[in-house]
Protein backbone atom coordinates (compact mmCIF):
# COMPACT_ATOMS: atom_id res chain seq x y z
CA UNK A 1 0.00 0.00 0.00
CA UNK A 2 1.33 3.17 -1.37
CA UNK A 3 -1.61 6.14 0.03
CA UNK A 4 -0.83 9.53 0.41
CA UNK A 5 1.26 10.85 -2.00
CA UNK A 6 1.19 14.68 -2.60
CA UNK A 7 2.99 16.67 -4.99
CA UNK A 8 2.98 20.45 -5.31
CA UNK A 9 4.69 22.94 -7.54
CA UNK A 10 5.87 22.50 -11.83
CA UNK A 11 6.13 19.18 -12.54
CA UNK A 12 6.74 16.76 -15.67
CA UNK A 13 3.69 15.10 -17.10
CA UNK A 14 3.73 11.55 -18.18
CA UNK A 15 0.81 9.20 -19.34
CA UNK A 16 1.44 5.63 -20.73
CA UNK A 17 3.46 6.18 -23.87
CA UNK A 18 3.98 9.83 -24.01
CA UNK A 19 1.29 10.80 -27.00
CA UNK A 20 -0.74 13.23 -24.88
CA UNK A 21 1.76 13.94 -21.94
CA UNK A 22 5.75 13.44 -22.35
CA UNK A 23 7.80 14.61 -20.14
CA UNK A 24 10.64 14.99 -22.29
CA UNK A 25 13.51 13.13 -20.18
CA UNK A 26 14.59 10.47 -23.09
CA UNK A 27 18.37 11.12 -24.29
CA UNK A 28 17.25 12.61 -27.67
CA UNK A 29 14.14 14.72 -25.94
CA UNK A 30 13.78 18.75 -27.05
CA UNK A 31 11.40 19.60 -24.42
CA UNK A 32 9.09 17.96 -22.34
CA UNK A 33 5.53 18.64 -21.46
CA UNK A 34 4.93 20.73 -17.61
CA UNK A 35 2.48 22.14 -15.52
CA UNK A 36 2.03 23.88 -12.14
CA UNK A 37 0.42 21.07 -10.50
CA UNK A 38 -1.46 19.53 -7.14
CA UNK A 39 -1.21 16.04 -7.49
CA UNK A 40 -2.54 12.96 -5.22
CA UNK A 41 -1.51 9.26 -6.02
CA UNK A 42 -2.56 6.23 -4.53
CA UNK A 43 -1.61 2.81 -4.88
CA UNK A 44 -2.91 -0.20 -3.78
CA UNK A 45 -0.83 -3.39 -4.63
CA UNK A 46 -0.90 -3.41 -8.52
CA UNK A 47 -3.82 -0.90 -8.74
CA UNK A 48 -2.75 3.04 -8.92
CA UNK A 49 -4.75 6.09 -8.78
CA UNK A 50 -4.06 9.55 -9.79
CA UNK A 51 -5.80 12.81 -9.43
CA UNK A 52 -4.37 16.37 -10.30
CA UNK A 53 -5.53 20.15 -10.34
CA UNK A 54 -3.12 21.95 -13.01
CA UNK A 55 -2.16 25.47 -14.78
CA UNK A 56 -1.53 23.93 -18.10
CA UNK A 57 -0.85 27.83 -19.39
CA UNK A 58 0.48 30.91 -17.96
CA UNK A 59 0.21 33.93 -19.98
CA UNK A 60 0.73 37.60 -18.77
CA UNK A 61 0.14 38.25 -15.29
CA UNK A 62 -3.44 39.32 -14.34
CA UNK A 63 -4.69 38.02 -17.77
CA UNK A 64 -8.08 35.93 -17.53
CA UNK A 65 -5.72 33.46 -20.49
CA UNK A 66 -5.50 30.96 -17.67
CA UNK A 67 -5.64 27.06 -18.52
CA UNK A 68 -6.74 25.08 -16.16
CA UNK A 69 -7.48 21.20 -15.77
CA UNK A 70 -8.73 18.49 -13.58
CA UNK A 71 -7.57 14.94 -14.43
CA UNK A 72 -8.28 11.45 -13.28
CA UNK A 73 -6.41 8.14 -13.48
CA UNK A 74 -6.90 4.52 -12.35
CA UNK A 75 -5.29 2.10 -14.03
CA UNK A 76 -3.38 -1.71 -13.13
CA UNK A 77 0.48 -2.45 -13.63
CA UNK A 78 2.57 -5.64 -13.05
CA UNK A 79 5.64 -6.38 -14.41
CA UNK A 80 4.03 -7.28 -17.85
CA UNK A 81 1.40 -5.90 -18.76
CA UNK A 82 -0.62 -2.57 -17.63
CA UNK A 83 -3.64 -0.59 -18.40
CA UNK A 84 -4.89 2.71 -17.57
CA UNK A 85 -7.33 5.44 -18.72
CA UNK A 86 -6.46 9.10 -17.98
CA UNK A 87 -9.13 11.80 -17.91
CA UNK A 88 -8.47 15.32 -18.46
CA UNK A 89 -10.97 18.07 -18.44
CA UNK A 90 -9.15 21.72 -19.39
CA UNK A 91 -10.97 25.05 -19.07
CA UNK A 92 -10.73 28.64 -18.44
CA UNK A 93 -12.42 29.52 -15.34
CA UNK A 94 -12.55 33.86 -15.53
CA UNK A 95 -12.32 34.09 -19.21
CA UNK A 96 -15.30 35.34 -21.50
CA UNK A 97 -14.51 32.66 -23.81
CA UNK A 98 -16.21 29.43 -22.31
CA UNK A 99 -13.61 27.02 -23.53
CA UNK A 100 -13.84 23.56 -22.50
CA UNK A 101 -12.20 20.54 -23.81
CA UNK A 102 -12.54 16.53 -22.52
CA UNK A 103 -9.33 14.30 -23.44
CA UNK A 104 -9.76 10.38 -22.63
CA UNK A 105 -6.60 8.52 -23.15
CA UNK A 106 -6.63 4.91 -22.90
CA UNK A 107 -3.40 3.34 -22.55
CA UNK A 108 -1.78 -0.38 -22.38
CA UNK A 109 1.24 -3.05 -23.01
CA UNK A 110 1.73 -6.38 -22.50
CA UNK A 111 5.31 -8.26 -22.10
CA UNK A 112 4.74 -11.96 -23.87
CA UNK A 113 8.21 -13.58 -23.69
CA UNK A 114 10.32 -11.62 -26.26
CA UNK A 115 7.34 -9.55 -27.39
CA UNK A 116 6.20 -6.26 -26.26
CA UNK A 117 3.41 -4.42 -27.46
CA UNK A 118 1.78 -1.06 -26.73
CA UNK A 119 -0.84 0.64 -27.56
CA UNK A 120 -2.54 4.01 -26.99
CA UNK A 121 -5.82 5.83 -28.23
CA UNK A 122 -6.37 9.27 -27.10
CA UNK A 123 -9.76 11.28 -28.11
CA UNK A 124 -10.38 15.22 -27.59
CA UNK A 125 -13.80 16.79 -27.25
CA UNK A 126 -14.88 20.11 -26.74
CA UNK A 127 -14.94 23.80 -28.09
CA UNK A 128 -15.95 27.23 -26.93
CA UNK A 129 -14.73 30.68 -28.19
CA UNK A 130 -10.68 31.88 -29.25
CA UNK A 131 -8.55 34.82 -28.31
CA UNK A 132 -7.88 35.36 -31.82
CA UNK A 133 -12.34 36.21 -32.36
CA UNK A 134 -13.35 32.32 -33.48
CA UNK A 135 -16.32 32.00 -32.01
CA UNK A 136 -17.99 28.36 -31.68
CA UNK A 137 -15.16 26.12 -32.10
CA UNK A 138 -15.29 22.66 -32.05
CA UNK A 139 -13.12 19.98 -31.39
CA UNK A 140 -13.44 16.71 -32.26
CA UNK A 141 -10.24 14.33 -32.48
CA UNK A 142 -7.95 10.99 -32.01
CA UNK A 143 -5.33 9.77 -31.90
CA UNK A 144 -3.78 6.40 -31.59
CA UNK A 145 -0.01 4.72 -31.40
CA UNK A 146 0.68 1.16 -31.53
CA UNK A 147 4.42 -0.29 -31.37
CA UNK A 148 5.68 -3.69 -31.24
CA UNK A 149 8.90 -4.95 -30.26
CA UNK A 150 11.00 -8.67 -30.21
CA UNK A 151 13.64 -9.02 -28.48
CA UNK A 152 15.86 -12.48 -28.68
CA UNK A 153 19.47 -13.12 -27.54
CA UNK A 154 21.36 -12.00 -30.81
CA UNK A 155 18.33 -10.48 -32.65
CA UNK A 156 15.71 -7.55 -31.98
CA UNK A 157 13.34 -5.40 -34.51
CA UNK A 158 10.65 -3.27 -33.69
CA UNK A 159 8.06 -1.05 -35.14
CA UNK A 160 5.99 2.01 -34.25
CA UNK A 161 2.78 3.42 -35.92
CA UNK A 162 0.97 6.47 -34.94
CA UNK A 163 -2.29 8.09 -36.79
CA UNK A 164 -4.42 11.65 -35.83
CA UNK A 165 -8.09 11.73 -37.42
CA UNK A 166 -9.84 15.28 -36.63
CA UNK A 167 -13.21 16.17 -36.86
CA UNK A 168 -15.25 18.96 -38.10
CA UNK A 169 -14.11 22.02 -37.01
CA UNK A 170 -16.91 24.70 -36.80
CA UNK A 171 -15.19 28.51 -37.13
CA UNK A 172 -17.50 31.90 -36.78
CA UNK A 173 -16.31 34.98 -37.04
CA UNK A 174 -18.12 37.55 -34.99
Amino acid sequence: TDWGRIAIGRQPLQWGAGVLWNDGNAVDAEYGDTADRVQVTGRIGPVFVMGAWDVQYEGFLGSADDMQAASLAVGYRSETMGVGLLNNYRYRPEAPDNYQAYTGDLWGFAELGPVRAELEVVGVFGGGNLDTGANDVTITAFGAMAKADYKAEKLSFGGEFGHVLTGDFGLEQV
